[in-house]
C-alpha cells in the first residue's frame, strides 16, 4: 500500500498573498518598456504622465485637486487576480513562468542598477486574530526569483 499526504498544514498561515514584479526608471517610457520586454504589465505609467491629486492649502485650509506628474515610469506585473491560491508556491511560479522567456532582456536592465530599479515584493496578508505570521519557500525559488531582481522585499497588508 503507498502512502499518501490527504493534508497539509503549516504553522504559518496567511489569509492573502500576491507577488509583484515592478521596474522604476526614467529612462524609458511606459510603452518602451513593455516593447522591450515583451510583457504586459498589469499596471504602470510613464515619467512625467499627468495624474490629479489634492493637497491642503496652506493659506485657506481647505483641500483642493491639483494636476501632478509622475516622477518615474514603473512597469508592474502583479500575481493578485491572476492566480486563484493562497500558496506563495503557486504564486512564485506563476511569475516565473512570465519571467523566464524575458531572461536575457531583465540581464541588459539588472547589468544597470544606476538607470533600473528592479524590485520584486510579497504582500502577505494575515488574519487579524493571529499572534505569529510567516511562511515557507523552497530556496530554489527564492533563488529563481533572486535572478530576476536587485531586492526582494516581504510585506504584510
Amino acid at each position: 500500500m503507498k502512502n499518501e499526504i490527504l493534508q497539509e498544514f503549516t504553522f504559518y498561515d496567511y489569509s492573502e498573498i500576491e507577488i509583484s514584479f515592478s521596474i522604476k526608471t526614467k529612462e524609458i517610457d511606459l510603452n518602451t518598456l513593455t516593447d522591450f520586454l515583451k510583457l504586459k504589465p498589469t499596471r504602470g505609467w510613464s515619467n512625467g504622465e499627468k495624474f490629479l491629486s489634492k493637497r491642503l492649502n496652506p493659506e485657506t485650509n481647505e483641500i483642493e485637486t491639483v494636476e501632478r506628474q509622475k516622477p518615474w515610469t514603473m512597469f508592474a506585473y502583479e500575481t493578485k487576480g491572476l492566480v486563484n491560491s493562497k500558496r506563495f508556491l503557486d504564486h512564485a511560479d506563476h511569475l516565473l513562468s512570465k519571467l523566464d522567456p524575458i531572461r536575457d532582456n531583465l540581464k541588459g536592465l539588472l547589468g544597470q542598477p544606476d538607470k533600473f530599479e528592479v524590485f520584486i515584493q510579497v504582500y502577505l496578508k494575515f488574519d487579524p486574530d493571529q499572534d505569529y505570521f510567516g511562511f515557507s519557500s523552497h530556496t530554489t525559488t527564492i533563488k529563481k526569483l533572486a535572478d530576476y531582481c536587485q531586492c526582494i522585499e516581504w510585506r504584510n497588508k
